[in-house]
């Protein structure tokens, strides 16, 4: 083969292999790249509402209002005191090194799914917006959650979003809740429900495995009456704390006591009124339960020997190191 036609062949199939050797390395070392761009940028997304932002700072401003506030700190992403109700989904393309997003006090009515652009998400706040259902799909790939609030958000009727992340907290306090809709078997250890509007106890909170603290405080709830085939899910066995204050109980809730790793139960200010009668709570450490009508204390424990050999006890297991009675008119104990 000639010369002339040999070079330009040679260098042809150099710059070929250039070409594919550098999209090779950049394909590979692109997750790499946009990490680093992603620690090194600013919040320089969403210009078009950020000019509008502009007019609202001025004008609240007049009126001493919080100013809108748009940033990235590091690892961190706020948005908090705009008006923006939406996000475009591509959004957050730019920035997968997030963990932690602030969207706190705006007008979101939805999750935004711009969130599916975040990968390394940990933490979600999404505080006093105008949310009015968490059905949403947008958690299902996000695998390093951890945390989600979502409290101050008009969500009367919640349910819970579908995840694979082993979570640790799901806040939604002053969510105007009054029932459960669904929860599904999803991994969660905290659990905030706290001032809110439901009158019965949320039994599908057992569909939340590992769960070990609940707070229910603040609700009005007043029923603890289940099928027998839901008295046997109260043989749970991951709970440890339940706050159950400022509720409108009449009646001891004796269906926890099955609860086997219950070890601290608030139930101050309620109603619970006449004999209060506990069996079992074999691990319970702590109980509150002040200010209350109730006139007697009536105690079943069980015990078993190395035998296995059960007698009953008329007194709280050694585990018991908290009990308040105070301001009530007990005037037998048997």
């Amino acid at each position: 083969m000639k010369t002339y036609i040999i070079i330009p062949l040679v260098v042809l199939l150099l710059a070929v292999g250039l070409y594919l050797s550098d999209r090779y390395e950049h394909q590979t070392n692109s997750y790499e790249i946009n990490m680093y761009r992603c620690k090194n940028a600013s919040f320089v997304l969403l210009n078009d509402k950020i000019t509008n932002f502009s007019v609202g700072i001025a004008e609240q401003s007049f009126k001493a209002m919080p100013q809108p506030f748009l940033a990235k700190e590091g690892k961190k992403l706020i948005i908090r005191n705009t008006d923006l109700d939406t996000l475009f989904e591509n959004a957050f393309v730019d920035f997968p090194c997030i963990e932690r997003v602030f969207f706190r006090k705006n007008k979101f009515k939805t999750i935004p799914k711009a969130l599916k652009q975040l990968p390394n998400l940990t933490d979600i706040t999404l505080t006093e917006n105008q949310i009015t259902t968490l059905n949403t799909t947008v958690f299902e790939e996000l695998y390093a959650l951890k945390n989600l609030y979502f409290s101050r958000n008009p969500i009367s009727k919640l349910s819970f979003p579908t995840t694979e992340s082993e979570l640790n907290t799901f806040e939604c306090q002053f969510c105007e809740l009054t029932e459960i809709d669904f929860i599904p078997f999803v991994s969660l250890r905290n659990l905030d429900l706290s001032n809110n509007e439901l009158t019965d106890f949320p039994i599908e909170v057992f569909n939340l495995i590992g769960l070990k603290e609940l707070r229910l405080n603040n609700n009005k709830i007043n029923n603890f009456n289940f099928t027998a085939e839901e008295n046997q899910r109260f043989s749970y066995r991951g709970l440890n704390s339940i706050d159950l204050s400022d509720n409108q109980l009449i009646q001891f809730p004796t269906v926890l006591g099955n609860l086997r790793n219950l070890k601290h139960l608030n139930l101050y200010k309620n109603n619970i009124t006449g004999k209060l009668v506990t069996e079992g709570f074999i691990s319970l450490e702590a109980l509150e339960l002040p200010n209350h009508f109730i006139s007697e204390v009536l105690i079943r424990n069980v015990a078993r020997n190395n035998y296995g050999e059960e007698s009953t006890l008329d007194y709280f297991l050694p585990s018991m190191t908290e009990l308040n009675l105070k301001n009530n008119q007990i005037y037998s104990h048997y």
